[in-house]
């Protein structure tokens, strides 16, 4: 009976020695395959491609006057330029030469307010004015031919009640994709050109912050919005965050295809006398700069540089699949303030300051 007793206090005192060794073992084990959280969006990416300008002065230098944007598809490349009354000018995308000035300044027909956010596809310029709630659209072909209204096409008034939106994209037949703020709850909406709401997708970063109220919110959810030609994949990123959300639309419906958000933006909400207003704090940094897209990649301008110690310009292009998937990443040889990429992704535009404070736009090969 004693070497029994013996024989299983051995036993035990193995199975106690055992276990610490096997918890050790599992955390060691554990803690190698853990994948570590990038600090940076750029940790997602390979060694940059550097890229050198291949074309220096694309437009007329005379033909610009301060520069908020970039769009290209096909033959046509709009530059957000508001000069002489008018908001955008459009060039050849494959010679660089000046066509016409259009999105004249007022009330009128075919006339939009001042700083109008637009997108170009199927050869319509869409440009929407949340404050106004008017979607206007422009024909390019007709711009070529030097019409005299403008190229107006079309107007469309929407409602849709307490949301307010930062971006929109049309997406045919009738459909409208918003990004802003509805119900001070989400980020995304789906409605129609009869104010029917579709569907509405993804929680605004703050949704929970009380810090914030229903102005605040959404001026501390603007960002830049993209498509692809089919109008069925979007992609949207937050202004002064890495949150980049990859969207489709399927059958009436916003599905969530893929959403990065590794930082989101530091702002300080503040409400006086019925004037809202979000600030940027000294840890802003400007993240997401400018996007655009064509039917296989959406592009990125990014920088990881806080706000207050740089311009909104940067050198680094991040480039996605439509799945949110990291493909490649570029560094432009001088920092650029938006980006346009060719329907071929061969060539990217860039809007540039030299150093008298001119505006250009160059162009880079991207193959």
């Amino acid at each position: 009976m004693k070497k029994i007793v013996s024989l299983n206090h051995n036993l035990i005192l193995m199975k106690i020695s055992f276990i610490p060794f096997v918890s050790v073992l599992l955390a060691l084990l554990c803690g190698c395959t853990a994948e570590k959280k990038p600090e940076s969006v750029s940790e997602l990416f390979p060694v940059p491609i550097s890229l050198s300008c291949s074309v220096e002065s694309f437009v007329p230098e005379d033909s610009l006057a301060v520069v908020e944007g970039l769009a290209c598809s096909g033959r046509n490349l709009v530059v957000y330029d508001l000069q002489s009354g008018e908001s955008y000018v459009l060039f050849d995308a494959l010679s660089g030469e000046y066509i016409t000035r259009f999105g004249r300044i007022g009330q009128g027909p075919g006339e939009i307010s001042s700083g109008s956010y637009g997108c170009l596809s199927d050869g319509r310029f869409v440009v929407f004015d949340d404050a106004t709630k008017n979607v206007t659209a422009y024909d390019m072909d007709t711009l070529r031919n030097g019409a005299r209204h403008g190229g107006f096409v079309w107007r469309q008034r929407y409602d849709i009640g307490d949301g307010q939106l930062s971006r929109l994209a049309f997406l045919g037949n009738g459909l409208f994709f918003g990004a802003g703020l509805l119900d001070s709850h989400y980020q995304y909406i789906l409605f129609d050109s009869d104010n029917h709401i579709h569907d509405t997708a993804v929680e605004v970063y703050n949704s929970e912050d009380t810090s914030f109220d229903r102005y605040t919110r959404f001026l501390s959810n603007q960002g830049d919005l993209v498509m692809n030609c089919s109008g069925k994949r979007l992609a949207c990123a937050l202004n002064f965050s890495s949150n980049i959300d990859f969207l489709a639309v399927d059958e009436g419906k916003i599905r969530l295809v893929k959403s990065l958000r590794l930082k989101n933006p530091l702002y300080l909400p503040e409400s006086s006398g019925g004037i809202y207003s979000a600030s940027v704090t000294p840890e802003s940094f400007w993240g997401y700069i400018s996007l655009c897209s064509t039917d296989k990649y959406v592009y990125a301008l990014y920088s990881d540089k806080k706000v207050m110690e740089s311009g909104r310009c940067s050198s680094t292009v991040l480039v996605y699949d439509w799945d949110g998937n990291p493909v490649r990443s570029f560094q432009l040889d001088v920092p650029a303030f938006h980006i346009a990429a060719d329907e071929t992704d061969s060539r990217l535009f860039v809007s540039l300051m030299d150093e008298e404070h001119n505006w250009k736009i160059s162009v880079y090969d991207l193959k």
